[in-house]
């Protein structure tokens, strides 16, 4: 019964479909760990699947720290190219004693460059135009991106389990940009995924997003011209637009999102409106939570904050434990359907009544905020409401959101609330 039930949904999936295929191309060749003060590292070289004529490699670090707490559970960090100085290693480093479960950072997501010397956005806009073209979901090379990361599951919990030390069955997942995008779309069919927490990736639900971008700032972000040179925004509407909208958008794959999930971003970034993550939030199912890092653009500069969390979530959802559910609520007034900025906003806290809380304010003549600075307005202890203050009369907008400092099991961290833009300076 069951396997039918998983022939009968790979059948109305395509990812799903893909992620089943088997692979003749998967590898893995591993090398002796490598024991330091604080961690052992063990490095494998995968062969994850063939896509294309090319067979996609990949360098796979296991970073496993002294005292291990958790040896069925492990951080799955997706990340892209391996770069001169090692950041995502140093990073691992420093998390993994703090976790107490082995982090593994994979490399090379997507193999690249591809078509002509294509990479990231480029390459995802070109394997769009492809698909468009025929039809065959595997031209879209995120397909080929979640499954690498799923065949790095794989190989993990099959080098772990040979180590007596017994494997690691359960992945909470991470990655920024297009990873993020990646880690979206495998938790969404991949069962060993029992958390997600996707970075700088705040577009779900994309024909939304895209139309508030414009009526927002009167053209798309730069940032994502990939996309809009080849009039991909336009193409969406189309019936072939929604079906690969029904392929890659995690907005539409929410129903198979349920699991916990901790959105990272910046508040600074150029990619997306700062209040794009209003046009999803309320349609996350399961619990969820975000972190906003102020003064951070896409590359999510401000790590303590970041990582504080990051490692609350990851300990507590290997304890099968949620975060707190910060329970709020945006008091505001002014705003309509065609300008939602408001006059006034006032955050209600409900429960739980954290330490300590603030409100991040930014300033722009404009609603875009990925140049502007964010400063602290307002701070209080154990706060019940939070005010936004008022408007000097000075044209232009804000943007504000809430910051909590939580503290659970021994850990200090913060959460967010979902921000708001505000008429005037």
């Amino acid at each position: 019964m069951l396997l039918a039930l998983a022939v009968l949904a790979a059948q109305i999936d395509p990812l799903a479909a893909y992620l089943q295929k088997e692979e003749p191309s998967y590898k893995v060749e591993a090398s002796a760990p490598v024991v330091t003060e604080s961690v052992s590292t063990t490095k494998m070289r995968l062969s994850s699947l063939e896509w294309e004529g090319k067979v996609w490699k990949h360098d796979v670090e296991i970073i496993e720290p002294k005292q291990v707490e958790f040896q069925d559970t492990a951080l799955l960090l997706i990340t892209g190219d391996r770069g001169r100085h090692d950041e995502d290693i140093k990073n691992a480093e420093k998390l993994a004693p703090r976790l107490k479960m082995r982090v593994v950072v994979l490399y090379d997501v997507p193999n690249q460059p591809l078509f002509d010397d294509l990479r990231e956005d480029a390459l995802i806009a070109r394997s769009f135009e492809r698909y468009l073209a025929t039809g065959d979901p595997s031209k879209v090379v995120l397909l080929p991106m979640v499954k690498s990361a799923k065949a790095c599951i794989e190989a993990v919990q099959e080098a772990t389990s040979e180590d007596g030390k017994g494997g690691v069955t359960r992945f909470i997942v991470t990655g920024a940009s297009k990873r993020g995008w990646t880690t979206y779309l495998l938790a969404s069919a991949e069962p060993r995924v029992v958390g997600l927490a996707p970075m700088v990736f705040d577009v779900l639900d994309f024909p939304a997003q895209l139309r508030h971008q414009f009526a927002s700032w009167g053209a798309y972000s730069p940032m994502i011209a990939d996309y809009t040179e080849r009039g991909l925004q336009e193409i969406l509407d189309t019936p072939e637009g929604q079906k690969l909208l029904d392929l890659v958008d995690p907005y539409r794959r929410r129903t198979k999102l349920q699991r916990p999930k901790l959105i990272l971003l910046g508040a600074n970034d150029p990619y997306w409106t700062t209040d794009a993550l209003n046009l999803y939030w309320r349609d996350l199912v399961g619990h969820k939570a975000v972190l906003y890092a102020p003064n951070s653009g896409h590359g999510l500069e401000d790590h303590e904050r970041v990582f504080d969390t990051l490692v609350a979530f990851a300990r507590l959802t290997a304890k099968n434990k949620p975060l707190p559910a910060l329970i709020y609520q945006w008091m505001a007034a002014g705003g309509n359907q065609e300008d939602p900025a408001v006059d006034f906003a006032t955050i209600l806290v409900r429960s739980p009544r954290p330490a300590k809380g603030r409100i991040w304010v930014a300033e722009s003549a404009n609603k875009n905020f990925s140049s502007a600075k964010w400063r602290v307005v307002l701070e209080k202890d154990s706060p019940g409401e939070l005010r936004v203050p008022e408007s000097t009369g000075k044209p232009g907008y804000r943007a504000a959101f809430g910051e909590f400092d939580m503290e659970v099991d021994g850990m200090k961290f913060r959460l967010s609330t979902t921000p708001v833009i505000l008429k005037g300076r």
